[in-house]
């Protein structure tokens, strides 16, 4: 409510906001508020650096996409799930005196492609209890193959079996019940 007051009443066009990075209650919070997590591309891609005054920023990763596909001289950065036949992503380096990675689904899982990272699915949910009816088939659906193969469908990079495997023990599910190989991409 006092963002939304911000951005009407006093015509604010952006609120900053910096928390610890190991609290994920205050992330949590304000990701439910609407805000987005810039420090990764800040730190991996600008290196701690800032934005130019001169910098074009768009409402989503759609329209960051739309925006470098109509201008040949425009670089943005998006999730992977958004690229078009329009744009490609960039290879990129680490560091000045490391090899530029390609955006590749085994360079992502590796580790090797700086700017990948991993999206997270936060559940209302106490720990050390059990996982209500809804829930538990909710997670069950999100990590079997048929859920995998929506995010595959949405342009993302599946959870490994692996991934999915550790993701069922942490909470106490049976991996039995998913089908825990991951859609080819």
């Amino acid at each position: 409510a006092i963002i939304d007051l911000g951005f009407e009443a006093a015509d604010l066009h952006r609120v900053f906001a910096r928390c610890d990075a190991r609290n994920d209650g205050s992330w949590r919070l304000m990701e439910r508020l609407g805000m987005r997590r810039e420090a990764h591309f800040r730190e991996h891609a600008l290196f701690k650096g800032d934005f130019k005054d001169t910098v074009k920023e768009q409402p989503g990763s759609s329209s960051v996409v739309q925006g470098i596909a109509s201008d040949k001289f425009a670089i943005g950065y998006s999730g992977i799930g958004y690229a078009t036949a329009d744009v490609r992503a960039v290879p990129l380096a680490k560091d000045a005196k490391s090899t530029a990675v390609e955006a590749t689904v085994a360079n992502c899982y590796a580790g090797t492609y700086p700017m990948s990272r991993f999206l997270y699915v936060y559940i209302n949910h106490k720990p050390s209890t059990d996982l209500d009816p809804l829930r538990r088939e909710f997670v069950r659906y999100m990590l079997s193959r048929s859920g995998q193969e929506v995010v595959v469908k949405d342009g993302y990079y599946p959870l490994t079996p692996r991934i999915v495997e550790d993701a069922m023990k942490k909470l106490g599910l049976s991996s039995t019940a998913v089908e825990a190989n991951a859609p080819k991409k």
